[in-house]
């Protein structure tokens, strides 16, 4: 494996067309036992369609990754990142991710959180009431110098769910304050500091932290529409805990 991390994205119709599913049809064969038993407490059917998607895009990452295609299955731990096994004795992390259009996946190697938000959905959040209560000072004043606070906020937002995620932690609103997102890339040499990533289109924003010690490498984006350039579209972050 020439990459540490395999990250791929799609919308959620084309995983599930990859997937061979679509809605009235019985549940798909290759999910676990943990994922048939979470799919089935799904009502909404939008909710499923998402929820199918994610965990089909986790096997396709898998396979790219690993050039093992069939068997994965997926544990589903309680309030924890998904991992992902093979019946040959692989194992992966994994990461995953939906917003409104698009589903996002990552595994690897090392353990990574993800968050993909989709700018359709996140445009009527009240930024202006949020920002004060989900920022750090070191954030705010990063935030006053942005010709455009919404989008600021909104990276500063997928950062920060993402590091919560490589934790396995519950996200809270009281939580965000104390994650701190800072633009440039981060002194390895520092327990302390987490690498993450940015990458930003007009229709979503997605963000990777990771605890490799170092941004992945050879990292590619599969699918996601418009498609980007990772290298090049890449923004290097820096996260810290606080408290």
């Amino acid at each position: 494996m020439s990459a540490a991390l395999t990250l791929c994205g799609a919308t959620v119709a084309q995983a599930l067309a990859g997937a061979g599913w679509q809605p009235g049809e019985p549940l798909p064969t290759w999910l676990s036992a943990a994922e048939q038993a979470r799919a089935l407490a799904i009502k909404s059917p939008d909710r499923l369609a998402a929820f199918l998607a994610g965990r089909w895009l986790l096997r396709e990452a898998a396979a790219r990754h690993t050039g093992i295609a069939p068997g994965w299955l997926a544990t589903v731990g309680e309030g924890g990142p998904p991992r992902l096994h093979h019946p040959g004795g692989a194992e992966l992390h994994a990461g995953l991710s939906h917003s409104g259009r698009f589903v996002a996946a990552v595994v690897g190697q090392h353990p990574a959180g993800i968050d993909i938000e989709d700018r359709r959905v996140s445009r009527d959040r009240d930024w202006p009431r949020l920002a004060p209560r989900m920022l750090h000072p070191v954030e705010q004043a990063w935030l006053a110098q942005q010709p455009d606070a919404a989008a600021a906020c909104l990276t500063l937002w997928t950062l920060k769910e993402a590091a919560i995620k490589l934790r396995g932690q519950a996200l809270g609103l009281r939580r965000l304050p104390c994650i701190v997102c800072q633009p440039g890339p981060a002194q390895v040499h520092k327990p302390t500091a987490i690498p993450a990533t940015v990458w930003s289109t007009p229709d979503w924003v997605l963000s990777l932290a990771t605890d490799a010690g170092e941004p992945p490498q050879a990292l590619a984006l599969h699918g996601l529409v418009p498609a980007i350039d990772p290298p090049a579209a890449a923004q290097p972050w820096t996260v810290r805990h606080e408290g």
